[in-house]
């Protein structure tokens, strides 16, 4: 066994017209990229190209707001796009496109706010915290064992870009806290490790 590093530079996609109008987009509602948030991918990924540091592949979310995100970074640091379904937003079963007062009205239980760390929709259709950890944290156990380094060597930089409440849970799940929900378009970067197996 030996201790493995990466910098995983964590992206949350830009603006949608779903975040405009405040209405929840889960992992099933694959709905692009406004006008808002083209402008602000290109503004983010000039400022991913300001750090000057040498990227491994862009990991994303295969939903299109997160594939538009990470074309432009992708073309503009010139590293390969890999998509990956475990970084994709979390279910949220039937609340999916309800405007947020509407969904508040449908479904005021507490555990059916994204905002709660121990939300589960399963009952509607959705995933639960549980889950949606599992899927995440195999997603950056994987990222690691292919281009993580030993702690004595370079340190190595991958751009993962995600969604609002999956990168969330993900830095609360980790102890990073408080856990941010980042803006749109915002990104944070934080060190991952792991004791791996050598064979």
């Amino acid at each position: 066994m030996s201790k493995r590093t990466v910098y995983l530079v964590l992206v949350r996609h830009t603006q949608t017209d779903h975040n405009a109008e405040h209405r929840y987009s889960g992992a099933r509602e694959d709905v692009p990229l406004n006008e808002t948030g083209l402008e602000q991918a290109r503004g983010l990924a000039n400022t991913l190209g300001l750090l000057r540091l040498s990227f491994e592949p862009v990991w994303c979310s295969d939903l299109i707001r997160t594939q538009q995100v990470g074309r432009i970074i992708a073309g503009l640091v010139d590293r390969r796009l890999v998509l990956d379904p475990r970084l994709r937003e979390v279910d949220i079963g039937q609340m999916g496109g309800l405007i947020k007062n509407e969904a508040l009205a449908r479904f005021p239980e507490p555990h059916f706010r994204t905002s709660s760390s121990d939300f589960d929709f399963t009952s509607i259709g959705g995933e639960s915290r549980t889950q949606v950890v599992a899927r995440l944290q195999a997603c950056f156990d994987q990222i690691l064992e292919t281009y993580g380094a030993p702690d004595d060597e370079n340190a190595v930089f991958v751009i993962v870009i995600s969604h609002g409440t999956a990168l969330r849970i993900m830095l609360e799940e980790l102890g990073i806290n408080p856990p941010v929900l980042h803006e749109q378009g915002g990104f944070q970067t934080i060190c991952y490790s792991k004791e791996v197996d050598n064979d």
